[in-house]
């Protein structure tokens, strides 16, 4: 599991991140709606979950396509 939250030049740390995931795992994002553009397409995303008392934030949970012998 990569977990990410608040970072700077989100487009490079998500890709870093990605890299980092076995194919079949899973990735956790709390984001902004404005970065939801920005989601890897390599990643299959569940559907987002909004944050309470939050405007704009939410959390996206994804497994990254491919096989591997990981449970999910």
């Amino acid at each position: 599991v990569v977990t990410m939250r608040a970072v700077e030049n989100f487009e490079y740390a998500v890709s870093k991140a990605t890299n980092l995931v076995c194919p079949a795992g899973k990735v956790a994002l709390l984001i902004g709606e404005a970065q939801t553009s920005l989601l890897p397409k390599e990643i299959s995303w569940k559907e987002p979950i909004p944050i309470p008392q939050s405007t704009s934030r939410i959390l996206f949970i994804g497994i990254k396509h491919g096989t591997g012998n990981q449970d999910n």
